[in-house]
C-alpha cells in the first residue's frame, strides 16, 4: 500500500517541491508548513485506500456469500473456531481469553486466577488434551469403574 501511495502524483509533486526548498536554503517556515502539507495529504490517500480497500472487502463477501448460497463457511486464517474449541478443552485458556477483553484493571482475586491459569498452562503437559475433569489423578485413570494405570 505505501509504494501504491509514495506513485501518487500529487504526493511526487509535492515531495519535490520539499526538496527543492530544502535545497535552496529556505526559511524553516516554509519547509515546516510543506512538510505539513505532505503529511496531511499522505494521511488523506491513507484513508482513501483504506475506504476503498473495505469496500472491495465486502463487495467480495456479499460476491461469495451470494455464490455459494450462504452454505459454505469462509476461510478463517485466525482459526477462531479451532480457539473456541480449545477454550472448551482448557477452560483455563477461555478464562484468560476473557480477562484480557476486559477494558477495566482486574480485581486481585481474578489476577490470582489469571495467574494461577497462566501457571497450570504453562506446567501442564499438553501432550494429550482431557475434558475437564478428566485428567488422570495421581496417575490412574479418572473413571471409578477403571482405575487402570496411566503411565501403561
Amino acid at each position: 500500500m505505501e509504494d501504491e501511495l509514495n506513485g501518487d502524483l500529487g504526493l511526487c509533486e509535492l515531495t519535490e517541491q520539499f526538496a527543492n526548498l530544502e535545497l535552496a536554503g529556505a526559511e524553516s517556515t516554509p519547509i515546516k508548513e510543506l512538510r505539513r502539507l505532505i503529511s496531511n495529504y499522505r494521511r488523506r490517500l491513507r484513508k482513501k485506500a483504506l475506504h476503498r480497500y473495505q469496500q472491495e472487502w465486502v463487495s467480495a463477501r456479499r460476491d461469495w456469500k451470494i455464490l455459494s448460497d450462504g452454505r459454505e463457511r469462509p476461510n478463517d486464517p485466525s482459526k477462531t473456531d479451532l480457539v473456541q474449541a480449545l477454550s472448551i478443552l482448557i477452560p483455563e485458556r477461555g478464562r484468560l481469553a476473557q480477562a484480557m477483553r476486559q477494558k477495566e484493571s482486574m480485581s486481585p482475586e481474578s489476577m490470582w486466577q489469571a495467574l494461577t491459569d497462566v501457571y497450570s498452562l504453562i506446567s501442564r503437559d499438553l501432550t494429550v488434551i482431557y475434558l475437564p475433569g478428566m485428567s488422570p489423578q495421581e496417575g490412574m485413570c479418572p473413571i471409578p469403574s477403571c482405575q487402570k494405570s496411566m503411565d501403561e
